[in-house]
C-alpha cells in the first residue's frame, strides 16, 4: 500500500481538517457521506468506523499547515 488514493484529484485527510471551520462535529457528517461526493472521493465507511476515522484525521490539523501542490 502507498497511502495514496486512486484518485489523485482526491484531497489529503491533512488538507481536509485544515480547511476553516473544520471540526470534529462538521467532520463526521461529511465522512457519512462520502459516498454523495463521487468526484472527490467514491468511498462509502462502515458507520462503526466514522468517529474513529475523524477522530485520526482531526489530529492532522495544525496552525502552521501549508498545503502540498498536487
Amino acid at each position: 500500500m502507498t497511502g495514496l488514493s486512486p484518485n489523485p484529484q482526491s484531497p489529503r485527510f491533512e488538507a481536509v481538517v485544515n480547511r476553516p471551520g473544520v471540526t470534529q462535529e462538521t467532520l463526521v457528517p461529511w465522512l457519512n457521506n462520502s459516498h454523495n461526493f463521487p468526484q472527490d472521493m467514491n468511498f462509502e465507511i462502515a458507520p462503526e468506523d466514522i468517529d474513529h476515522l475523524a477522530a485520526y484525521m482531526m489530529t492532522l490539523q495544525h496552525a502552521g499547515f501549508r498545503p502540498i501542490p498536487q
